[in-house]
C-alpha cells in the first residue's frame, strides 16, 4: 500500500480528530485534548517523496516527561492527564485549554500578558541538570542508540585513510 498524502489522512479521518499534520494527529474530546504521533502506515507523502518523522513516538512521550517536569516550577501549563504508547503511536493527554490570541488583545492587555511571559522565561532560564536530554535523557537515549548504529557501519582503517586523502 502507497503511503497516503495528507488530504487523504484527512478525508477518512477519526471522530474528535480537528487536525492532522505531517508528524501528529490532534483530536479534542470535551475539555481533553490529545495528541498522538502517527503510526508508520500514516507516515505520508509530499511532492513524491514520504516525509519519516524522525523519533516521532519518543519526541511526544518527552514532551509529556517536560510537562511533568515543568509543572513544578509554577508556571501555568495545561495538566497532564495521561501519557503513553500504543500500537507503534505515542499519546499525550492533557486538560484543554481555551485561549485567545495575542492580535485578539489590546495593546494594555498585550503587555501585561508579555510581563508575566517574562517572568516564566526567567523561571525556565533557572532551571538546571546535571544529565542532558530533557527529564528522562530521552536525548541521551537517542544520541547513544545512534552512535551505536553508526560505530557498527563504520568503515575500515584503509577506507578512513582513503576519505583523509580526498
Amino acid at each position: 500500500m502507497a503511503p497516503p498524502t495528507n488530504s487523504e489522512l484527512n478525508e477518512r479521518r477519526e471522530k474528535n480528530c480537528i487536525a492532522i499534520s505531517h508528524e501528529r494527529k490532534y483530536f479534542r474530546v470535551g475539555n481533553t485534548w490529545v495528541k498522538r504521533s502517527l503510526r508508520p502506515y500514516e507516515w505520508q507523502k509530499h511532492n513524491g517523496y514520504m516525509h519519516v518523522p524522525l523519533f516521532n513516538v519518543d519526541r511526544v512521550l518527552n514532551e509529556g516527561a517536560c510537562l511533568l517536569f515543568l509543572a513544578q516550577t509554577g508556571i501555568p501549563l495545561p495538566k497532564l492527564l495521561a501519557c503513553f504508547e500504543d500500537d507503534g503511536a505515542a499519546y499525550l493527554v492533557t486538560e484543554y485549554v481555551d485561549g485567545v490570541g495575542m492580535n485578539d488583545l489590546d495593546a494594555e492587555s498585550q503587555a501585561v500578558v508579555a510581563e508575566e511571559l517574562q517572568r516564566h522565561i526567567l523561571t525556565l532560564k533557572k532551571l538546571t541538570s546535571d544529565s542532558w536530554g530533557g527529564p528522562d535523557n530521552m536525548v541521551l537515549k537517542h544520541l547513544e542508540n545512534f552512535l551505536t548504529r553508526q560505530a557498527n557501519s563504520l568503515p575500515g582503517p584503509s577506507a578512513i585513510s582513503y576519505y583523509a586523502k580526498i
